[in-house]
């Protein structure tokens, strides 16, 4: 399977929340990994409160739905080890409230790119990542500092037939 690259780009962002404002959830979306660009949840949800709260995702808008298939989140300050969870849930939805959960991924560490093909499902407007588990410092918020969403691209070819083009066949007897 070949995947798009990220399709989250200039979108409409939601979230739980964000710290003071300053920190939307579009900067978890706008491939930097700079600490000043990243999605802070908001001070209600420190530690344990972040479980099951702390949401950010993209809209899609109406007639522009995607079947996302592969996904990656970098989560947690930037050298700090803290401010991520442990467990996701990535969750699709046609509008916005009710929320189906596609994929979990556990054993979710900060810092690191974590990489995940979902299974095929069907195209939606809005996809998101829940924090399925409390925040690790137990007195902060969980920080997601880069995440991407890929589709899986059409009419790609496989195996030795990648990019050939048949020209003239001839048979021989």
């Amino acid at each position: 399977m070949a995947y798009s690259a990220d399709v989250t780009a200039g979108l409409t962002y939601v979230s739980s929340s964000d710290e003071s404002g300053s920190t939307p959830p579009s900067k978890a979306f706008d491939d930097s990994l700079a600490d000043a660009s990243e999605w802070r949840a908001g001070a209600t949800e420190i530690g344990a409160l972040a479980n099951g709260v702390s949401y950010v995702g993209v809209n899609f808008g109406a007639g522009n739905e995607k079947e996302i298939r592969r996904i990656s989140i970098r989560q947690g300050r930037n050298g700090a080890g803290s401010r991520y969870v442990t467990s996701v849930l990535f969750q699709s939805s046609s509008d916005g409230a009710a929320w189906t959960t596609r994929a979990t991924i556990n054993s979710l560490t900060a810092g690191d790119n974590n990489d995940k093909d979902i299974g095929a499902s069907a195209a939606y407007q809005y996809w998101r990542f829940l924090a399925n588990s409390a925040e690790q410092s137990g007195v902060d918020t969980w920080v997601v500092v880069e995440a991407e969403m890929k589709i899986i691209l059409a009419n790609v070819g496989s195996g030795l037939t990648t990019g050939l083009k048949l020209e003239r066949l001839r048979l021989v007897a």
